[in-house]
Formats: structure tokens, sequence, C-alpha cells
């Protein structure tokens, strides 16, 4: 589908349930395309000790059986998810195979702070630093201007954040890049802008905001990551001499954050086909520097001033997301590269035809709940192909009807859904039924006929429906899922823990402002204005 200047896949954009943009564009992708070849899946729990439960799964053709996490599969070793996990490691084996990173070295808790400040005056600042296994952008500090924000920064990552292990590296400016690497060829790249606001001269960044958020809420990959109204964003825009209510210019231009990670509000932009040769060499080679990796997330740091690509880490489960629903530019079909890789043989299916989604939250939830470890999907429906959409205007009882519709279209077996709508005049049943017997269709349609005979229905049309559709035959409502109340949950607690730590900012600053010389001298002046105003 093109939106200005937005090209998503066709077969994947409508197919994204709200569990799917919580729980994961990339482990819900992959597994769709498998399904939808004919392959088995299986979803199943799995838990480390004092971790939350994580959902995986495994696709499987009767001859061979490969197993999941978000976008990695087995093929992927150990071994090379252990050194992507570990960002020092992975900065020795890049050195080790001549591929550019920034200059820098790793400490521990063995190092005193003066031993990093002696070897951070050997580089040029600015400066970074970031923990060697920190995730999401956690406790990684950017643009260190000076010694003291370096001493600052330590301080902060290691004893607020209690990370042991950090790097000090030179920060490289230029564009982030993520590339998608796939048994060391490059298929997709986006460049991660950080989260931004441009000026219209009217409305305040807060409205701004706003309609960012509004717009990220369109997207499946971003809708459950918006730009967070937090502390961290308070005091950014309080050192820039601004605050939330700030009108900017007209075109100005002020991002909200230095980290570019999605998860912070960054928003990706295809870059695939601005790759130089030189680039994707280099991607290439970070990637076959890991032994055993062969699925990879690359980031890449690219200054056109300086001529300079520089890698910054390797992710051996990389969201697919940023590819699949850039906020500009065209989508890359990675789902379909990864299951080629795994599982050559499987049968391409004709995404022109009528599509099938499987529905996430039936698989979720059990596994969330602990009331089942392990729910198989039922066999992709062979040639559903066959749909048709009903708009019928009921008389009354709305309710009697939509029971009577539903029931028979279990019977029958279909695919698709009900609900009740609204048109602005009338109150209506929308219905669309899926199935592979064209005559069953015809049946199900004699059925509404015999309604309208009787009475109980007004008038009904037809109309094609090419929407992907779901497996089984629902009504469709809003109900809140497991893994929704989780994320809700988490959303909610980080918004609380955010506006409890700008409290206590706030405290802190009331209390220094009582006991300063300043306000103990006006003191009386305050008493004889309470007397005025009494």
């Amino acid at each position: 589908m093109q939106t200005h200047d937005r090209e998503w896949l066709p077969h994947l954009e409508d197919s994204i349930t709200q569990s799917a943009s919580i729980t994961g564009v990339s482990l819900y992708t992959i597994a769709l395309e498998g399904w939808r070849r004919g392959l088995q899946l299986e979803f199943y729990s799995d838990s480390d000790r004092g971790e939350r439960k994580r959902i995986k799964y495994t696709l499987a053709d009767g001859e061979k059986k490969h197993f999941f996490n978000d976008s990695s599969g087995d093929l992927n070793t150990k071994q090379a998810i252990k050194i992507c996990g570990d960002k020092g490691l992975t900065q020795h084996y890049l050195q080790k195979n001549n591929v550019p990173i920034p200059l820098g070295k790793e400490f521990n808790e063995n190092h005193s702070i003066e031993e990093m400040i002696q070897f951070a005056r050997t580089l040029t600042y600015p400066l970074v630093v970031k923990p060697v296994d920190g995730f999401g952008g956690t406790g990684v500090i950017v643009n260190i201007k000076d010694e003291k924000e370096l001493k600052d920064s330590i301080i902060h990552v290691k004893n607020k954040l209690n990370f042991n292990r950090i790097i000090i590296q030179e920060f490289i400016q230029g564009e982030e890049i993520r590339i998608y690497v796939l048994n060391n060829k490059v298929l997709a790249a986006a460049n991660r802008v950080p989260a931004h606001i441009v000026g219209d001269g009217k409305r305040t960044i807060l409205s701004l905001i706003h309609e960012k958020n509004n717009d990220r809420m369109k997207n499946p990959n971003l809708k459950h990551r918006l730009i967070r109204l937090d502390a961290a964003l308070n005091e950014y825009l309080e050192a820039l001499g601004y605050s939330l209510d700030t009108v900017l210019a007209k075109d100005q231009y002020l991002a909200l954050r230095e980290i570019s990670n999605v998860s912070l509000g960054g928003e990706p932009v295809d870059y695939t086909d601005s790759l130089t040769e030189e680039q994707i060499k280099i991607a290439e080679s970070a990637t076959s520097s890991v032994p055993g990796l062969v699925q990879c997330g690359v980031d890449m740091i690219i200054n056109q001033k300086e001529n300079r690509n520089v890698i910054l880490e390797l992710n051996a489960s990389p969201g697919i997301g940023t590819h699949l629903f850039p906020v500009h530019g065209k989508a890359r079909d990675i789902p379909k590269h990864v299951i080629d890789f795994y599982f050559p043989n499987s049968k391409q299916y004709n995404k022109n035809e009528q599509l099938l989604y499987f529905d996430l939250d039936s698989v979720l939830d059990p596994l969330l709940s602990g009331q089942l470890k392990k729910v198989e999907v039922p066999n992709y429906p062979k040639h559903s192909v066959h749909t048709t959409k009903f708009i019928i205007l009921v008389r009354n009882n709305v309710k009697d009807t939509i029971s009577k519709l539903y029931e028979t279209a279990q019977a029958f077996n279909f695919n698709g859904y009900i609900a009740n709508t609204y048109d602005g005049h009338n109150e209506q049943i929308e219905l669309v039924i899926n199935h592979f017997k064209e005559e069953f269709i015809e049946k199900f349609k004699n059925f509404i006929t015999d309604l309208a005979l009787s009475g109980k229905i007004l008038e009904y049309k037809t109309e094609p429906y090419k929407q992907p559709i779901k497996i089984g035959f629902h009504y469709r409502k809003d109900i809140n899922s497991v893994s929704e109340l989780e994320f809700t949950h988490r959303q909610t607690y980080r918004e609380y823990s955010s506006l409890n730590r700008e409290v206590q900012r706030m405290n802190k600053r009331i209390k220094k402002v009582k006991n300063s010389r300043f306000w103990k001298l006006t003191l009386p002046m305050r008493k004889l204005g309470e007397l005025f105003q009494k």
C-alpha cells in the first residue's frame, strides 16, 4: 500500500494483530510467513530463573524442525549469540578482523574512575559511555563533551544503573543505520532517526508530540513505542531553555532524544538503496567476523562528511519491524528471506489471493497465564479463496439477528467475523465469510435472503473483500488480552516511576531553595505579603 512516500507490504499490513504489535512484530511475521506456506507452527513459553516468560516458537515441514526466538532461528549458534550480547566481545572480534569500529576500550569493576578518565585523555571528545551488556539504549550516554561530563556519566552508569563493565569510546557523529544481514548478505537497511518534531509557529511542543504519537499509533511496529513524556524529556528541554508549552518557530527542527532507538521514539526510514558497495562490504564483513552468526542486525554509523563508516554493535536477534513498517520508504520482505533460508523447499504462496492469519491472542493467553506450555496453531486452510462481505440493515432486535447469523456461520465452518456497526442513521451488521467451497457461500446468502423475506432484515448488499482474514469465525469486539493487560501494566508503571522521579527532583529543588540564604532573608517580606492577602 502506497501512502505518501511510504510503501508497506500488503500481505502483512492488515495481518498484524494487537498482540503482535505488543509481543513483537518480528516473532509474528516470521511465524506467519512459515504458517502461510503450510509449515507446522507451535508456540511455547520459556523463562530463565528470575526472568519473565518469553514466548518462542518452532516451524516444521515434517522432515526437519527449527526453533526460533523472535527473529533469530537456531542456525545462529549459542556462541554467536553470546558474542553479540557482549559489546566487549563483539568489539574484540570486529577488531581482530579489521572491521572499522570507534576507538575505545572496555573497563570493569577492577578499574578505577581515574584510570578510565586517564584513558579518555588519549581520545578526542565528544565521547560515549555505554554498558557492555545493556540493551534498548539503556545506560548509553552519548555526546559527552568534557571530563566533568565523562566522570558524571561513568558514576551514573556504574553506581546508579549498576553496570560493572562499561565501554568508553569516541562519539562518531553521523547517520545511525540498522542493516539486516542474512547468510552474509545484506537484505535491508534503515536510517533510525532520533525522536524529533518540526515546529509550525502555532502549536506547542506538547501538541506536536501528541500529533507525532498519533501517527505512530497507525504504524504496527510503533503503536506501542510512543515518544515518552517523562522526566528525562523535561530535563532535556529545560537544558535547551524550552518547556512542553514552548511554541517552536515554523520549520524549526527539534531533536527530542540523542539516542535513535525506536523504543525511545526513533523513526525508521528505509535506507537500503542508499548503501554504497563499501558500506555493504563492511556490514557483511562484520557479520562474518563472528563464528556461527547467520542472522544479524548491524548498527553502523555513516559520516558522509568525513567518508567514515564504523560498526557500533551487532544484534543476533534484531527487530525486523523497522524494515517492514518504515515511516518513509519501501518495506523489505525479510520474513520471506528467513523462511527461504531455513526451509528452502517450502511452497511459496500467492500473495495476491485471499490471505488468512491466525489469532495470536488465543496462542499467547494460555501461555502467559500458565495454563499451557505449548500451543499448536491449526494448519493453514487450503484453498479458502472464496470471500464475501455483507452489509445488513436490521429492522429491530439486532442481537437476536446477530446470534442467528453467528450460529449459522459457525455451523458452516466459515472464516471471518460479524460486527454490529452504525452508519450514522441506522444500526447495521457487517459480516465477512470465507470458505474453500463457493457453494457454501451461496447457501449462506440464501439463508440471509430468507431472513429478509421473513421481515427480520430490511435489506442487504454484498461487497468484495480482499483484506486478510483471521481464521475461525468471530465476533469483532474489543477485548483486552493477557498480553495487552501486561503491556498496559508495564507502561503505567514506567510512567508512574518517571513522574515519581520528577516529583523527587522538584522536592529537592524546593528544599534547596528553602535552605538558601535568600529564602531566609525574604521570610519577613513573605509574612507581610500573607497579612496583606488576609
